[in-house]
């Protein structure tokens, strides 16, 4: 596993977390597949390391400050490693005794459109099967994405997947 954190999907009803009102939030998955970027919203990753990664974004209302974020992933089984490497140094990240999960921490401010978000990609090693990130502002829950991870070969693109190039996402405004 690969994390990763970007300041700058499922979608429900406005929500409040603490005194932080939640605009919207996604999941996403990113591939790089056949020379090209693919963004889905389909809860499918494949098995494709450094190559497939699976993102959630988080929209709050305008002028919402810093706020402490709490991420928690959970795997069906073991995974090879555990890779925070873009990670900053700010990000607390604590691998579950099991290594069947991972909990990260950290604080952060929404950007100028109100958007926070953060994922992992996939590497060498990691489960197939049934995912599921969970993620908590403010020790309020504020989204849940379940999502499977399956063999490369079984994975067939969704129809509305579109290169980033032509789809606009949140990941087209952060800043990298």
């Amino acid at each position: 596993m690969r994390f990763w954190l970007v300041l700058s999907g499922l979608m429900f009803s406005t929500a409040h977390a603490g005194a932080a009102e939640v605009i919207e939030s996604r999941f996403q998955v990113e591939i790089t597949w056949d020379g090209g970027l693919v963004v889905s919203e389909e809860p499918v990753v494949p098995l494709l390391p450094d190559l497939a990664c699976y993102n959630w974004y988080v929209r709050f209302a305008a002028g919402t400050g810093e706020l402490a974020f709490v991420e928690r992933l959970v795997l069906p089984g073991l995974a090879a490693s555990w890779d925070p490497e873009d990670g900053d140094s700010t990000t607390q990240i604590v691998v579950d005794p099991d290594g069947l999960g991972v909990t990260s921490s950290f604080t952060s401010a929404p950007d100028a459109e109100g958007w926070v978000t953060g994922g992992w990609c996939v590497a060498e090693g990691d489960p197939l099967g049934d995912h599921v990130i969970s993620l908590e502002v403010d020790g309020e829950p504020v989204g849940s994405w379940p999502f499977r991870v399956v063999e490369a070969s079984d994975y067939v693109a969704p129809a509305n997947a579109a290169p980033e190039a032509t789809q606009d996402t949140p990941s087209d405004r952060s800043g990298g």
